[in-house]
């Protein structure tokens, strides 16, 4: 039998040869704040802008765990700007406005 010349990479080659991508939608964002189930307290303990502030930390806090794990490469994508087409925005306001 011939042996093959593929040769397993190390964990670190391997994590930091790989691409993270990593994805915060919009409707995950809006729902955690706006959430009017009573499930979330978001709305009434932050801010928008401390909300914000407080998921791009547990987010940096996130992508710094991968790197600190060997990840280098990273594609991030972030909240989009037509959150009204978001899939939460468009039940709400199609009940609303009967679309």
């Amino acid at each position: 039998m011939r042996e093959s010349s593929y040769q397993i990479p190390k964990r670190e080659e391997f994590l930091g040869n790989s691409v993270y991508v990593i994805l915060l939608g919009s409707n995950d964002y809006l729902n955690n704040y706006f959430d009017h189930s009573g499930s979330f307290i978001s709305r009434q303990a932050y801010t928008p802008d401390e909300f914000a502030m407080i998921l791009i930390g547990l987010y940096s806090k996130q992508v710094q765990a991968l790197y600190d794990l060997g990840a280098r490469k990273f594609a991030l994508f972030c909240l989009s700007l037509a959150t009204g087409c978001t899939p939460a925005a468009i039940l709400v306001y199609r009940r609303t406005f009967g679309l």
